[in-house]
Order: C-alpha cells, then structure tokens, then sequence
C-alpha cells in the first residue's frame, strides 16, 4: 500500500475506470470525478473511494473537486485527466456550439484540473503526478472528429507547457495516447 490520493477525471466508465482499478489494486485512494455524480460515486464505490459530480469545463466545480478531496484526504498525489468527449459530427456540419463544448471539457477541462491541483500540490510541497490522456486522433483525424482531433492535439501541447512549468517543483507531467 503506498497511500496516494489519486483525482481521475472522466472515470465512472470506460478507460478512466480502468485507469482507477489499476491505482487502487496498487493501494491508491482514489477520487473519481465525473458529470453524474451518482455514477461517480457508484464507480468510487468499488474502490473505496470519494465520487464527486463535476463538470471539469466548469473552474468552480474543479474547485469543489480539489476542495472535496483535500478535505477528505489531506492531499493530491495524482490527476489523471481523463474527461473527454467525442460527438462525432462531420467538420462541415458541426455547430459551433458543439464544438466549443469539445473544447471545453476536452482541454478546457484539463487547464482546471492541471492548474488548481498543481497550485495545491505546490503549495503542500507534494511532488505530484499528472497524467494527461490524449489520443492518436492527436495526429490523425477524420471529417468527423475535427473538433476532437483539435481538443487532443491540444491537450498534448498543453501539457507540454504544464511540464516545462511544474517540472522545477517535483511534478511531472506526461500524456497517454490510447487509440
């Protein structure tokens, strides 16, 4: 047992919920955010851990989240931000709407979670983790993933510049690109 705090983002299903299986057989105390906060807290649940209803889009509920956790916890070891949609609407067609929307929980999401748990992690001394998951869609796309492929090329950037700028206080930052 190591006795970590881990945020996953975007975890009450599918690849953030294996991500969260994976850190708790490893002994993680494990925090899954996610939009239905009843399916967050039902994941959350077989682990032993914290759900919390969060639009990562919205900074003040990133707030709550990080807020919730440390109150709980004491402290945050890991992020993962693993939020992510994909609407798959051809790039002529999409709304704008629409593709503002992919942005937002997509990369816009990712800049709340990264910024407000490092500058808790920096300022409790924590020599963190931060795990962006990116795609391969990053570097190929399609007419119908336009707004995807940008949001995930994006986020792969954008934790670039997390790095460069954490990297100095002990938290790493890196990308996983599923396909």
């Amino acid at each position: 047992m190591n006795d970590k705090i881990a945020i996953i983002t975007g975890a009450a299903r599918g690849i953030g919920f294996g991500i969260g299986t994976c850190l708790a057989r490893d002994g993680y105390h494990i925090v899954i955010a996610d939009l239905d906060g009843a399916a967050a807290q039902a994941a959350a649940d077989n682990f032993g851990g914290l759900g919390v209803a969060c639009d990562v889009a919205q900074r003040a509920q990133v707030e709550t989240l990080v807020q919730r956790t440390v109150a709980k916890y004491g402290r945050i070891d890991v992020l993962v931000n693993n939020a992510g949609i994909c609407p798959f609407v051809d790039i002529m067609e999409i709304s704008e709407a629409t593709f503002r929307k992919t942005l937002d929980v997509n990369l816009v999401g990712a800049f709340h979670c990264t910024q407000l748990v490092a500058n808790d992690m920096v300022a409790r001394h924590v020599k963190g983790r931060i795990v962006f998951v990116t795609s391969l869609a990053a570097n190929v796309t399609s007419a119908m993933q336009g707004d995807y492929a940008a949001s995930k090329a994006g986020l792969h950037m954008l934790m670039k510049s997390f790095a460069i700028a954490l990297g100095p206080q002990g938290i790493t930052c890196n990308a996983s690109r599923p396909a």
